[in-house]
């Protein structure tokens, strides 16, 4: 297999395109920060991360272990983020927070297979994945700016193994998408854990993307299971 193309950024519409990272990882996420830099995140082989700064310019590059995959985060506060990844080779997915400078302040692991954060008020949520040969079981786990955890709930007891599923943070809260048996699951949540409301449209395929909007969301993909065609949706 060829190894990936170089990763390329335009930050302005008049602003030339700057080359930001070379062959290697696949560069998949990018997180803009509270202090007007980006997070950029290679998957696998090992992991990188780098902070770019608001002009595409490289401030720092940190490699993280090789088993680490499939890397999601989220932005906190004065320039720091919040990264999930599970592990290759076992049951476990690693929390990290990660400041301005690059230093890894804290570090957490969860019992899960595969798991994405989302972030509110210096918060990090991460919902996670508890995956068996057949099931998915989802929950979310909430940790406070001190990276002790604060709470967890119960999301979805089952769904297909391997599902489709994504998180982001609104103005009031978290909303949760998963793709289950009998169709599209969304839920909201409240910052400190509470169930605001949950549905399941049977007539819809999974979500390919979930981003928010202040108080509102939407949806990319999650159209009719009978065509073949991309939706945009927006809900609150």
């Amino acid at each position: 297999m060829a190894p990936p193309l170089p990763t390329y950024i335009r930050t302005e519409r008049s602003a030339p395109v700057r080359k930001v990272a070379g062959s290697g990882p696949e560069y998949k996420v990018l997180v803009p920060l509270s202090d007007n830099h980006f997070l950029l995140i290679g998957d696998q082989a090992p992991m990188v991360v780098r902070r770019l700064r608001a002009d595409g310019a490289l401030a720092w590059s940190r490699m993280l272990p090789r088993d680490w995959v499939l890397p999601s985060a989220a932005p906190l506060e004065h320039g720091a983020a919040c990264v999930a990844s599970p592990d290759y080779r076992r049951p476990v997915a690693h929390m990290i927070w990660i400041d301005a400078n690059g230093i890894i302040s804290h570090k957490v692991q969860l019992a899960a297979n595969r798991s994405a954060a989302a972030s509110s008020n210096g918060f990090c949520t991460v919902l996670f994945d508890l995956q068996t040969a057949r099931d998915s079981t989802f929950k979310l786990t909430s940790f406070d700016r001190s990276f002790n955890r604060v709470w967890t709930t119960p999301v979805i007891a089952s769904a297909p193994a391997g599902t489709v599923y994504g998180i982001t943070a609104v103005s009031d809260g978290y909303i949760v998408t998963v793709a289950v048996r009998d169709g599209l699951f969304l839920g909201k949540y409240s910052f400190s854990g509470r169930e605001s409301w949950r549905a399941t449209d049977a007539s819809r395929k999974y979500a390919d993307l979930l981003v928010s909007a202040g108080d509102a969301f939407y949806l990319l993909g999650a159209g009719p299971k009978d065509r073949d065609e991309l939706h945009v949706i927006r809900a609150r």
